[in-house]
């Protein structure tokens, strides 16, 4: 309901610049942002006369990023990146065409240092499973390695209390396509195996107990999930998800 407010250059600029300071102020040192880069997101000039593309867009946050750490003298924030992210509910060229471009924004030499990883984001039951996307997935890898450039997967996967559905099988699939970090993984812990497979791959799990508890995959934070990770020594970062709505 908000995005379409904040979609026009101006604008755009003042709302990176809103959460930058919103960072400081709440003294993080380092972030990694998480924009959906599809068509219906894509900034407009101030006029409305034309938009600017996906890496484009990229650009105006990294040149608002860079204008704000001049200013600050990096005293705060050390360093920012940006997971190219893309809905999983969208059909299988449009995936192709989101990799293509996130491939293409990590080989500019401007903006490849602020490329943290690639990332299917949107409720997992309401989309398609990892598995899906598994030729247009493989195909971004070896494209990848024949560029010589490390784009990590980092998926959103596990978020679910099903057992036994592609839902369910998201975390096998994220293992299985090499994933460096997955989102959530609030159903690992009933794959024993899996997750110790993640363990020695040393895949960190971004769980998010508030976010859990309010979407009703935990009744209360003291029977999350996390605790099983964390006494099998699962690497694992304690994270907002969505913040501001959380808050």
């Amino acid at each position: 309901m908000l995005k379409g407010l904040f979609n026009y250059e101006t604008a755009f600029r003042k709302y990176t610049r809103a959460c930058l300071e919103e960072f400081v102020a709440d003294n993080i040192q380092y972030a990694e942002i998480r924009p959906n880069f599809m068509e219906s997101n894509q900034v407009l000039k101030d006029n409305g006369s034309s938009k600017y593309n996906n890496e484009e867009t990229l650009e105006l946050i990294i040149e608002e990023y860079e204008k704000f750490q001049m200013e600050h003298k990096h005293r705060i924030l050390k360093g920012l990146k940006v997971i190219w992210c893309f809905p999983r509910s969208m059909p299988n060229d449009k995936v192709a065409e989101s990799l293509q471009e996130c491939l293409q924004a990590k080989l500019n030499k401007r903006l490849h240092q602020y490329i943290a990883g690639f990332d299917l984001v949107g409720e997992e039951g309401q989309g398609k499973p990892l598995r899906a996307f598994r030729t247009e997935l493989l195909t971004f890898k070896r494209l990848c390695a024949a560029y010589g450039v490390d784009i990590p997967f980092l998926f959103h996967c596990g978020e679910t209390l099903e057992m036994g559905t592609e839902t369910d099988g998201n975390v096998f699939d994220a293992l299985l396509l090499g994933s460096k970090r997955i989102g959530h993984g609030f159903a690992l812990p009933r794959h024993p195996y899996v997750m110790e497979l993640m363990k020695q791959n040393n895949v960190c799990v971004e769980v998010c107990p508030i976010s859990n508890e309010i979407l009703g995959l935990t009744p209360r934070i003291s029977g999350h999930a996390v605790y099983n990770l964390l006494a099998n020594n699962v690497p694992c970062t304690i994270s907002t998800d969505n913040g501001t709505p959380f808050r």
